[in-house]
């Protein structure tokens, strides 16, 4: 398995390996992944607290400038209304009271990609263990909701189908269905971060190399940043919108079968 490149995290574990201060879970060859991951999810869970404490703070004391919304208000409150109109024009506007959610999640994983250009960080979805984490927990949040919306009843009918001797070979192949959609939204986001960071380390590397007597970096790895960017939202809203998608199935079996009632 390809190791992610190196940062400060990885530096303080190999600092706490030599001196023994690791935890047992942590000393074998995965260690240093899973060391990346766990401390840069709670670093950017941190960062992500206080970063909202110190907006909540400012939006509180400037909601209003001489009578009117401020600037920032106005900007912050469009960004809002526009993810909520897009999630929405993807689902028929079936997905209004989840949109905290799914644009949680969609500004928690932005942040978390984008922390791979940083340097000296390394972005915690880079990492298999927190892309299935955070993919575990949208899959059972969405059973969560459609048992919630369609009742538990309409949840298993679901999975069974319409025709009743069929059922078993349905319920086999939806449990098999949302186990996919685990596998498929972990693995599509690690792959593509993970392919985004690697490509700058190894970029960063050969501009070393290639340096004008040694002294003179070349930053080729610039243009590949611009890219980074646009991969990291990109991931992001992929991730949102297959989300806000998977809502929007169980709502449409709940309303199918409200018409036939």
């Amino acid at each position: 398995m390809a190791h992610p490149p190196p940062s400060l995290l990885t530096l303080l574990y190999n600092f706490l390996k030599e001196h023994h201060l690791l935890p047992k879970f942590l000393q074998h060859p995965f260690g240093a992944i899973w060391f990346n991951a766990i401390c840069g999810t709670l670093l950017l869970l941190l960062s992500f607290f206080v970063l909202l404490q110190v907006l909540r703070r400012y939006l509180s004391r400037h909601i209003q400038v001489n009578g009117m919304y401020s600037y920032t208000m106005t900007f912050f409150e469009s960004i809002v209304i526009g993810l909520s109109a897009i999630f929405n024009d993807l689902t028929g506007g079936k997905v209004t009271p989840y949109i905290p959610y799914i644009g949680s999640i969609f500004f928690f994983i932005l942040f978390s990609n984008l922390m791979g250009i940083v340097p000296g960080l390394a972005a915690p979805t880079m990492t298999l263990s927190t892309t299935l984490g955070l993919s575990f927990l949208t899959i059972i949040l969405v059973q969560y909701w459609a048992i919630k919306q369609n009742g538990f009843t309409g949840y298993i009918k679901h999975f069974l189908g319409e025709v009743l001797w069929l059922g078993p070979f349905f319920l086999i192949l939806e449990v098999i269905s949302e186990l996919t959609k685990i596998a498929s939204l972990a693995l599509r986001l690690f792959g593509n971060i993970f392919g985004k960071d690697m490509v700058i380390e190894t970029v960063i590397d050969l501009s070393k190399d290639i340096m004008p007597f040694g002294l003179i970096p070349i930053p080729f790895h610039l243009p590949i940043l611009l890219l980074a960017i646009i991969t990291s939202f990109v991931q992001a809203f992929i991730f949102s919108a297959l989300t806000s998608v998977y809502i929007a199935r169980y709502l449409e079996h709940n309303n199918h079968e409200n018409k036939h009632h």
